[in-house]
């Protein structure tokens, strides 16, 4: 989304553009294209891919998409170790001059190329290498993050710039300059912490740069003036619409790489999705005005608008002291005097000879009164505590026989009524016996 910097509105949108094909159930397409994907009625490749992607594709065995079960829902480390090894495989060259930092299993995958393995990637990018052909190459790695739906992910935006001053994908310098649009770039890694895939070339925005809306090495030659086959790098309606915009440049004065359109008119940049009635309308203007608004609008329209700002919150009534106001209270600060300090005193020293230190006692106060009363205060104090002592031993002993005694009288109280319960139950089963056997008798 991009805002207009004066009032705050929305001036451009951007979406629907996947970022990898191989994600998802929905074969690399998104928005309406994906649903139809999903419920089976996929548009024609025709429309979605160039000429020679399709061709590819029909010759070369189907392409995998990857397993949509999560199998972990935590990152193997931390996220700022996990932004730290996707910067080190972008400082290696994206791993072509440290191989040792890809997994043996890594695949490239970009729009236009891939999926490509490590050997087949690292051979590719020396040819490829575009701080040969760009001695000022500078790209602007920004907004490093884990993606949330898949922790092992880390996404980056990238925006490229650069003079072609060197020999670049085996084409010889033309001084033209690069203005790459953004692009996102991803890196994945294992438990171990190797990359095992990276996908780039991407473009999040068409409208920026001078790629032509090309992301990766087919933008870097279109806008330095080499570009490659429109069959290699756009689908069959994109290339029929560029012919179509091309053609009437004269008279709209709109170029074919300007997207830049007219007030009130929609434009499609790919154009495959876009029916012909779509392409022909326009935004409805809105209905006229009362009067009195319409007065009212011409006045506030004269009037520059100026956004206003929310009012910060007021900060909440304070009910209790702060500790630091509690503590100023406690510990006033001391005024200074204004009376000029007074000079120090010196007291004269003191001429005599120190005196010698007392012999230690040998007896405390407290010894020398016990034995004033008839008896050394310590040694009571220690028949004291074990008379205590001893004391606090006979209660127990006491207290645990009374326990034990009451414990017993209830285990013969019991037992008494058991045998009284026993015997009760004997006896009445005893008279009916008897009572049954007489009237048995009786019969």
């Amino acid at each position: 989304m991009t805002f207009n910097a004066s009032n705050g509105k929305l001036i451009k949108l951007c979406s629907g553009f996947t970022m990898d094909y191989l994600v998802g159930n929905t074969k690399g397409l998104c928005g309406v294209m994906g649903a139809a994907a999903f419920v089976g009625a996929q548009p024609s490749a025709w429309d979605i891919y160039p000429p020679s992607k399709v061709i590819e594709r029909f010759f070369a065995r189907p392409l995998k998409q990857l397993p949509e079960e999560q199998t972990s829902f935590l990152a193997p480390f931390p996220e700022s170790v996990m932004i730290q090894l996707a910067k080190g495989v972008y400082a290696a060259d994206n791993g072509a001059s440290d191989p040792d930092l890809l997994a043996p299993s890594f695949t490239f995958y970009g729009p236009l190329l891939g999926p490509k393995t490590k050997n087949d990637f690292v051979e590719d990018y020396d040819k490829f290498n575009i701080k040969n052909g760009f001695p000022d190459f500078d790209a602007d790695f920004t907004n490093f993050r884990v993606d949330p739906y898949d922790p092992y992910r880390v996404w980056v935006d990238v925006r490229g710039s650069g003079t072609r001053t060197g020999i670049f994908a085996d084409a010889e310098p033309t001084g033209l300059s690069y203005e790459g649009p953004p692009e996102a770039y991803s890196y994945t890694f294992d438990d171990e912490g190797f990359c095992t895939r990276l996908t780039a070339g991407f473009v999040m925005d068409p409208s920026e740069g001078n790629t032509g809306g090309l992301g990766g090495v087919v933008g870097v030659l279109y806008a330095t003036g080499t570009p490659s086959p429109g069959i290699l790098s756009r689908p069959v309606p994109a290339l029929l619409g560029r012919i179509q915009k091309r053609t009437l440049s004269p008279l709209t004065k709109i170029d074919v790489d300007d997207l830049s359109l007219p007030d009130g008119e929609i434009f499609g940049l790919i154009g495959s999705n876009l029916s012909e009635s779509l392409k022909a309308a326009k935004i409805p203007k809105p209905p006229p005005l009362p009067p009195k608004a319409a007065t009212q609008s011409a006045k506030s329209s004269s009037v520059q608008f100026k956004p206003k700002l929310p009012a910060p919150p007021k900060p909440p009534p304070i009910t209790q002291k702060s500790p630091v106001k509690k503590i100023m209270q406690k510990s006033p600060v001391k005024k200074k005097s204004t009376t000029s300090p007074r000079p120090p005193s010196f007291s004269k020293p003191n001429l005599k000879p120190p005196s010698r230190p007392k012999a230690k006692q040998t007896k405390s106060t407290e010894s020398k009164l016990g034995s004033f009363f008839g008896g050394d205060k310590n040694k009571s104090v220690t028949t004291t505590s074990k008379a205590t002592g001893q004391n606090f031993l006979t209660m127990q002993k006491e207290k645990v026989s009374q326990q034990q005694k009451q414990k017993a009288e209830n285990m013969k109280v019991q037992a008494k009524a058991m045998k009284e319960k026993t015997d009760l139950a004997v006896k009445t089963k005893r008279e009916k016996s008897v009572a049954a056997a007489s009237i048995q008798k009786e019969k």
